[in-house]
């Protein structure tokens, strides 16, 4: 059964602080990505595909939005296509920011920097939007840390035994 979320375009910014918890892992990639791999239960999205500095990216359907989160440490080129369909025109909100964005072979492209958030409608249409966070890359603690470290979406399934000094 797919995970649907019920959410209006605008209270789907607290998914944000919900999904990076317990759906996804990361997997660092070229040139400072570093891309989610989420739960296999969870469904891609039918209408949109997105990818990272050319790494193909998973984005979640809601009732509403649909969502691609990805981390990086500086700028990134951003490409957006539709699944079955051309772009042939873009908005990205919001408009105030004026991020520069071009259309070449029918894909829209732009670029993103750690800590944006974006909402992108294509062709004239303002349902199913796609929301797209650049999330800043996660900086691990070295091996000998006195800390244990727990990525994001890692499941523990047995008791931990802590030394004294450790975390």
């Amino acid at each position: 059964m797919p995970l649907l979320f019920r959410l209006s375009k605008w209270n789907a910014l607290a998914l944000l602080a919900l999904l990076p918890a317990g759906f996804q892992s990361c997997s660092p990639h070229s040139a400072g990505v570093e891309t989610y791999r989420w739960a296999a239960s969870l469904p891609s999205s039918g209408i949109y595909a997105v990818s990272v500095q050319g790494l193909p990216q998973q984005v979640i359907p809601t009732e509403e939005p649909h969502i691609c989160q990805f981390g990086c440490s500086d700028s990134v080129e951003v490409t957006v296509s539709l699944k079955g369909e051309r772009v042939r025109s873009a908005v990205i909100r919001p408009v105030n920011k004026r991020v520069p964005m071009s259309l070449k072979r029918c894909k829209l492209h732009f670029k993103m920097a750690p800590c944006d958030q974006v909402v992108v409608e294509l062709n004239g249409r303002e349902e199913n939007p796609l929301f797209i966070f650049a999330n800043p890359k996660e900086n691990k603690p070295p091996r000998d840390s006195c800390a244990c470290y727990f990525e994001a979406g890692s499941i523990v399934d047995t008791t931990l035994q802590l030394t004294s000094g450790k975390l």
